[in-house]
C-alpha cells in the first residue's frame, strides 16, 4: 500500500544517511562499509514522518492546511480524520467521536469525500492512504491532544510505535 512520493521521499532520506553504493546496496560511509538495515528504513520513517523538517510530514501538514481553508468550522474536519484513522468507519461512530450530530456529521463526511480526503464506500468512510492515516493517528492527533508530551518523550513513544508497524509487517 504505497504511493511512489513517499518511497522517494524515503530513499532520499536514506541516501542522505548513507551516501556510498556499490553496486545496488547503500551504505554508511566511514572505514567499515556497512549496508542498509532495518534499523535505518526505521530512522528514515522516523525523520520524515516525525520530524518538522520531514518532507513527508511538511506534505501532510499542507493537507490538514488545505482542509483549514474549505470550513468555517476546521476543528470538526480534523477531528473527523482522527476519528476515521482511529478506526471510526460508519457515520454513528464518527459522530460520538467528534461529539457532533448525526446530520452535521454527514455534510462533514460528505465534504471530505468531495475534497478527497476520504472515500465512501457503503455506509463506511475511509482514508485511503495508508501512511497519511498513521500520521493523523500517531502524530498529529497525539501532538494536538497531548500538548504537555515534552519533546523526548513524545519522540521515543513514536519511535516505539514506529517499531511496532515495522514487526506487524514482517
Amino acid at each position: 500500500d504505497g504511493y511512489p512520493a513517499y518511497l522517494e521521499m524515503l530513499c532520499d532520506r536514506l541516501a542522505s544517511f548513507f551516501p556510498v553504493r556499490r553496486g545496488g546496496t547503500l551504505f554508511l560511509a566511514n572505514e567499515d562499509l556497512i549496508p542498509v538495515i532495518d534499523e535505518h528504513l526505521l530512522e528514515a520513517f522516523h525523520h520524515e514522518l516525525f520530524d518538522e523538517k520531514g518532507r513527508i510530514a511538511l506534505m501532510f501538514e499542507r493537507r490538514l492546511e488545505n482542509c483549514r481553508r474549505f470550513s468555517k468550522a476546521p476543528s470538526a474536519y480534523l477531528q473527523t480524520l482522527w476519528a476515521v484513522a482511529e478506526g471510526r468507519r460508519k457515520v454513528s461512530e464518527i459522530a460520538f467521536f467528534i461529539q457532533g450530530k448525526v446530520a452535521e456529521t454527514k455534510k462533514i463526511l460528505g465534504r471530505l469525500v468531495e475534497e478527497n480526503f476520504l472515500l465512501r464506500q457503503g455506509d463506511l468512510y475511509i482514508l485511503p492512504d495508508p501512511l497519511f492515516r498513521f500520521w493523523l493517528r500517531e502524530i498529529d492527533f497525539r501532538r494536538q491532544n497531548f500538548p504537555l508530551l515534552d519533546g523526548q518523550a513524545f519522540h521515543d513513544e513514536f519511535y516505539r510505535v514506529l517499531m511496532r508497524e515495522f514487526e506487524k509487517g514482517e
